[in-house]
């Protein structure tokens, strides 16, 4: 609403990555380009094509917007390189603590692993892309200010749409000379400099050419009594021709979203939470904020990179790798937002089936090395029912899983010592 009024003010004096991109640019500007001028150019409009693009396959069911919300990339980019660097600090205390013997670091080190959120030794995979996905963006402002906000950003495109009719305007007098002192320091490369020719719907409003040493340019409102010439200004103008091949670009890559190339290799359905829908309306429902994967007390949830394909990247699946699903928890139905996991009692979430775990024997410490391990079968809160000891041979007992009353929490795979137990996901019942 207030952007019908201010037009995209959010992107100049609210949006985080919009502020960490203005600094990123000030610092390449000054040093590299202090000349730049910030002028209007046509591939600006690729963020509202971007935007129609992203619509019309959210109505297909392929939910990407959430991925690339501005806030989304600062807020996770940031906590990626916090992970990182708290996973760099615990190692050093761990090193000095190994070579001074200092009691001092011991104690450093559990009170930073009680105190700092989310911390692991190892980075994930997802720390390490989510990283790099922010410094693309911020190194991008080498080559134009504000990259992000000028040419891709979807939240900006809606803002611009919406900020059409938006009443504040920038008007020049008479004696306004073109001189181009304003596009040195625009944000939103509006061509403020033009008369009749403002971009409003580039503009975020920083008023930085406002300060035009003689006056000339003013912020009023289309209410206001001030009316040195007309109030024009140019509309940006989308061609049939450039929403025709939008068109054609959604009817080429729909396949490639639907494509999981990792499943199609290793035929492993994913292991989603429980409660979670079917898949396709899981993927449509899942707003990708992973309250869930936070929340997950043993890091069971993990978010997908190419597992669930495209359409399903940084969904929450399961990964007995990693952790395991607690039998007396259901935190990510309570915390789930959209009802992409349902919000089950804990009696029912014991009984929600989310996958089924298999023994890979050739790699089994009792059946392939006639060695004694059980350490599945004394785990498995459903001992003696979904994981039960046979005698492999004589005086030596194995685990075998009983299929029909394995839920899939992966605690055998957890804590299989030769990753002996694979667990593979089933669709579940949504009742």
């Amino acid at each position: 609403m207030l952007t019908l009024f201010w037009g995209r003010f959010f992107c100049g004096w609210v949006c985080p990555l919009g502020t960490l991109q203005q600094a990123f640019s000030y610092f390449f500007k000054k040093i590299f380009f202090k000349k730049r001028k910030e002028l209007y150019h046509p591939y600006q409009k690729i963020k509202y094509l971007f935007l129609i693009f992203l619509l019309i396959l959210a109505i297909f069911k392929i939910n990407l917007l959430g991925l690339i919300s501005p806030l989304t990339i600062f807020s996770r980019g940031i906590i990626s390189f916090r992970n990182i660097i708290a996973g760099k600090i615990l190692a050093l205390f761990l090193l000095l603590n190994k070579y001074t013997d200092l009691f001092a670091f011991d104690r450093l080190f559990y009170w930073f692993q009680e105190n700092i959120e989310y911390f692991s030794f190892k980075s994930t995979r997802l720390t390490y892309v989510l990283g790099w996905w922010l410094v693309i963006i911020l190194g991008l402002n080498l080559f134009t200010t504000r990259f992000w906000c000028r040419y891709l950003c979807p939240l900006g495109g809606f803002l611009g749409f919406v900020s059409w009719k938006s009443i504040l305007r920038i008007v020049h007098t008479d004696n306004c000379q073109n001189c181009l002192r304003c596009v040195e320091h625009c944000q939103g490369a509006c061509n403020p400099h033009l008369k009749n020719k403002w971009i409003k719907q580039e503009c975020i409003f920083c008023l930085n050419c406002l300060n035009c040493p003689e006056g000339n340019l003013k912020l009023i409102s289309q209410i206001s009594n001030y009316r040195p010439e007309r109030l024009n200004y140019q509309k940006i103008d989308l061609t049939r021709r450039e929403i025709l091949y939008t068109l054609g670009g959604i009817l080429l890559l729909y396949p490639l979203f639907k494509l999981n190339l990792k499943r199609s290799l290793y035929s492993l359905p994913l292991l989603r939470p429980p409660g979670a829908l079917r898949e396709d309306d899981f993927l449509n429902q899942c707003i990708r904020c992973h309250n869930c994967i936070k929340i997950c007390p043993t890091k069971f949830l993990q978010p997908t990179l190419i597992e669930a394909g495209i359409s399903g990247l940084f969904t929450p699946y399961g990964n007995g790798r990693v952790g395991y699903c607690k039998y007396d928890c259901n935190l990510c139905g309570l915390v789930c937002p959209s009802g992409a996991i349902r919000n089950l009692n804990l009696f029912e979430k014991q009984k929600v089936k989310i996958g089924t775990a298999f023994i890979e024997k050739e790699k089994c410490l009792v059946y392939a090395q006639r060695t004694g391990c059980l350490k599945c079968f004394l785990n498995c809160p459903l001992r003696k029912k979904a994981i039960i000891s046979v005698e492999a041979e004589e005086g030596l007992y194995g685990p075998e899983i009983i299929s029909e009353h394995c839920i899939g929490c992966a605690l055998c795979e957890y804590v299989c010592p030769t990753k002996a137990i694979v667990t593979k996901g089933v669709s579940q019942k949504n009742t």
